[in-house]
């Protein structure tokens, strides 16, 4: 199904393509911060909470987004409305983070951290489903490819706001600074990106009855077949491989490689370089090559990096690895929610963000929670149980890489349905 385009509102396009690439940063500065660096190490160093024990946090605030993902998706469209479903996940985000600095007790540091996470994975869905509301069809691999490219960009804001902080005052002290720049860097896209033709709304009966018979309606999407289903598959494999990178590669950095902080936020910082310039790159690539073709390259990128991430025995080795890791890292978000867009029509793409969300995040809850059984079932064996947990997400990414190349259509098939 071919994607209908929004209609055109001429001169306010650039700011609001800008503004609308401005909450990537935004919210990227939470996903380095917090999701995978700060917050695990205090967990695991700080507090001497297992890898296992964060696993299952982030992994309970996952489902618990996702069982809401689809139903929220759903409603999203039957309004068209994105904004009022994306600023207060946001502010639920950021009160949570700002509330982590002053936690004291692993327990509710725990609880706490689930809220945020909460917020933060329901914000995504909202923000992806506003892409169509500021690209056009030509545009769109582009303007995906700037907003994951600021994005990374955030990453190196974050981290070069918190460094001074956690270099004095230890992990704890990322957690406010990071809250503060996640709102200051959303208020572009609350303030200037608008839904272009909102629905009115209605009673709350009313408007959940509606709801629940579009979503109904919806599921057809998948249950008819078509590009969707295998996507489902592919996106299901591939996030199992990535969800753990992202939250465990400040634990593996340090106690498999030996980094320290210092070392540590230089290595984060050298790898989001590759991943800024690839990001951007992709989104040229996407509109001229094709979303499935430059997301088969990143997902082949994805597999040499694991591999040799998994077999660096010296730190220039992983060095290597962690460059390649960070360039395909940023051309996998570009090209899948590009391509996403394409097999989908603009009436059921927040529902159809809203289902995929519910599959990748199932996914996000195991991929951690077999890194971490892994971990801790052959602790004996350090540090072979984490280059074990390395070898199930290669093997993982490898069953991805099989779908996207023999199921997943491309779009020579939108081309010959349109």
């Amino acid at each position: 199904m071919i994607h209908q385009e929004p209609p055109q509102k001429g001169a306010l396009s650039f700011l609001r393509m800008l503004a609308w690439s401005t909450y990537d940063l935004a919210n990227t500065i939470f996903s380095i911060n917090i999701l995978s660096l700060y917050f695990p190490l205090w967990v695991t160093q700080d507090h001497g909470g297992s890898d296992l024990l964060y696993a299952f946090t982030a992994s309970v605030s996952i489902f618990a987004s996702s069982l809401l993902m689809p139903f929220l998706g759903t409603l999203s469209d039957h309004l068209q409305r994105r904004m009022i479903f994306l600023i207060p996940t946001t502010l639920l985000c950021v009160v949570a983070t700002a509330l982590l600095s002053r936690t004291v007790s692993l327990g509710w540091g725990l609880v706490t951290f689930g809220i945020a996470n909460v917020g933060y994975q329901l914000g995504l869905l909202f923000y992806d489903a506003l892409l169509p509301e500021v690209g056009s069809k030509e545009t769109i691999g582009k303007v995906s490819g700037l907003g994951v490219s600021l994005g990374y960009c955030g990453t190196l804001i974050g981290l070069a706001i918190v460094r001074p902080f956690v270099l004095t005052q230890g992990h704890q002290a990322a957690f406010l600074p990071t809250a503060i720049s996640f709102l200051l860097f959303s208020l572009p896209c609350f303030l200037i990106v608008r839904d272009i033709s909102p629905s009115p709304l209605s009673s709350s009966f009313s408007l959940v009855q509606a709801t629940v018979q579009r979503f109904k309606k919806g599921m057809g999407h998948f249950e008819r077949g078509g590009p969707l289903r295998p996507f489902l598959n592919f996106h299901f494999f591939s996030l199992m491989a990535i969800q753990p990178v992202i939250l465990f590669m400040s634990v593996y950095t340090q106690k498999v490689i030996g980094f320290d902080d210092r070392e540590m936020i230089t290595f984060f910082f050298l790898t989001t370089l590759f991943a800024v310039v690839s990001a951007f790159l992709a989104g040229i690539l996407t509109d001229r090559f094709g979303a499935k073709r430059t997301l088969l390259l990143s997902c082949g990128g994805w597999c040499a990096g694991l591999l040799s991430a998994m077999l660096a025995t010296q730190r220039w080795h992983f060095w290597c690895a962690g460059g390649l890791i960070g360039t395909v890292m940023g051309s996998t978000w570009v090209a899948s929610r590009v391509l996403v867009i394409r097999f989908s029509s603009r009436e059921y793409l927040a529902e159809v963000f809203g289902c995929l969300g519910f599959i990748g995040r199932l996914a996000a809850i195991i991929g951690p929670l077999v890194w971490g059984s892994v971990v801790w079932l052959f602790k004996s064996h350090f540090p072979w149980n984490y280059r074990g947990a390395l070898l199930c997400l290669l093997i993982w990414m490898a069953i991805a890489f099989w779908i996207l190349l023999k199921k997943v259509p491309g779009e020579t098939f939108l081309k010959s349905t349109s």
